[in-house]
């Protein structure tokens, strides 16, 4: 009791502050993990299914497949000269 008596009140107004900060952070983050879980739990596969249909139907999904193959062509591309950039520096080191 003689500590919280002793305590300079300054102190305890920038704790009270500190632990209202740490309770709101730890209220977001459990909000977060709320939205998260409900996220991972639900079951998407109807809607990818049903949406991949209708992209076939309209004969859509030919043309996404293969602007997603180009892009990934680029992407392993852009990765290997980048890769060799970085071992040539190695060398030049």
């Amino acid at each position: 009791n003689d500590y919280i008596n002793n305590f300079p009140v300054e102190q305890i107004d920038d704790r009270l502050s500190e632990l209202d900060d740490l309770i709101k952070n730890e209220t977001n983050k459990r909000e977060k993990w709320k939205n998260e879980n409900i996220r991972r739990r639900h079951n998407y596969f109807p809607f990818v299914l049903s949406l991949l249909q209708r992209l076939g139907q309209r004969n859509v999904l030919k043309e996404l497949s293969e602007k997603a193959k180009e892009k990934k062509k680029e992407k392993i591309t852009r990765m290997e000269e980048e890769q060799k950039k970085r071992d040539e520096a190695k060398k030049t080191t």
